[in-house]
């Protein structure tokens, strides 16, 4: 390519983008929609201009100046947007199949159901941002800051929020099955209603998270920390919480069938029976039970008085270990346990 080549191909693209800067400032006119360049504009000053329903196939934005630009409806193929600034941007309903916004500011931006599929956000910020009904799936926004941004109904199947900061996020009514949200950060995330079915979230630090009606089947939280968290009326069957730390957690009204609890802290967690966990899960894990839990029964009374009729004598040998029921005396029975007379278990 010769030096002239060089020259022309990023200058044209620099035209092409300042001739739809200028139906901007003159009348501020939408772009026609049949619009497409591509090219280099990097570091282009572009702030608060309307390149709303522009085409922009491989090109390249890199540490431009797109604060406050309208960029609706915008198609963004291929493109890249690494350490742009896109602060208070609108891109709303645009489409960025393969754009890279790598330690792009996107603070406060607009990107209400924008399709973002396999997009890169990682490093970037995204603080306050709102990404309502977005199409995410296989995004990645590895380490990215996501502080009090909103992803309310959006579909993030297979996304990467690995070392994420989502602090104070909402993410409720999200579809994010099979996410990977390892060593994130969700202090105060709001997930509720969320379909998070086999998504990792081990090592996260989800201090005050909730996960109310959350659908959570074979999800890894294994080693995380939830201590304050709510969990309530959550779907948890088949999860992995060992090692986790649930202190003063909220479980109640929460399906434990068969959640594998070996090593987890449940201490002052409320709603966790042990009967809840399926064939004695928890203290065949030797999970750590509050006196709470220890002392409750499926009939629906409490207190030690009516814990103590029903014994459980666990005994190890080497790493086996086996639980005995006692019998129950009969006039129990009304009260909903005579399905657990005589009953042993092993672990």
């Amino acid at each position: 390519m010769t030096r002239f080549t060089r020259f022309l191909a990023p200058t044209a693209v620099l035209m092409a983008i300042s001739a739809i800067a200028g139906n901007a400032v003159a009348g501020d006119k939408e772009i026609p929609r049949q619009n497409s360049f591509g090219g280099s504009c990097v570091k282009c000053e572009l702030a608060g201009r309307n390149m709303q329903g522009a085409r922009i196939v491989g090109a390249n934005f890199s540490g431009a100046n797109l604060t406050g630009a309208n960029l609706r409806d915008a198609k963004f193929h291929a493109s890249v947007f690494s350490g742009a600034d896109l602060t208070k941007a609108d891109l709303s309903d645009a489409a960025m199949a393969g754009a890279v916004f790598s330690g792009a500011n996107l603070t406060s931006a607009r990107l209400r159901s924008t399709e973002v599929n396999g997009v890169v956000f990682s490093t970037a910020n995204l603080t306050k941002a709102d990404l309502s009904d977005a199409e995410g799936s296989g995004a990645v926004f590895r380490k990215a800051i996501l502080v009090g941004a909103t992803f309310r109904s959006a579909s993030l199947r297979g996304s990467v929020f690995e070392l994420a900061d989502l602090s104070r996020a909402n993410m409720s009514d999200i579809a994010a099955q099979g996410a990977n949200f390892f060593k994130a950060r969700m202090s105060g995330t709001v997930l509720r209603s969320a379909e998070l079915q086999y998504a990792n979230f081990s090592r996260v630090e989800g201090q005050g998270a909730s996960f109310q009606d959350a659908e959570l089947t074979g999800a890894n939280l294994s080693f995380a920390t939830f201590s304050h968290a709510s969990f309530r009326a959550a779907d948890l069957t088949n999860a992995q919480l060992t090692g986790a730390t649930f202190d003063d957690a909220d479980f109640r009204d929460a399906d434990l069938t068969r959640t594998s609890l070996h090593g987890a802290d449940l201490a002052n967690a409320r709603g966790v029976q042990w009967w809840s966990t399926g064939h004695f899960a928890a203290a065949e894990a030797g999970a750590k039970l509050g006196e709470r839990q220890q002392y409750g029964h499926p009939g629906g009374a409490c207190g030690r008085e009516a814990g103590l009729v029903i014994q459980a004598v666990e005994s190890v040998v080497g790493q086996q270990a086996e639980l005995e029921l006692l019998d129950v005396s009969a006039q129990h029975d009304q009260a909903g346990l005579g399905a657990w007379q005589t009953l042993v278990g092993r672990a």
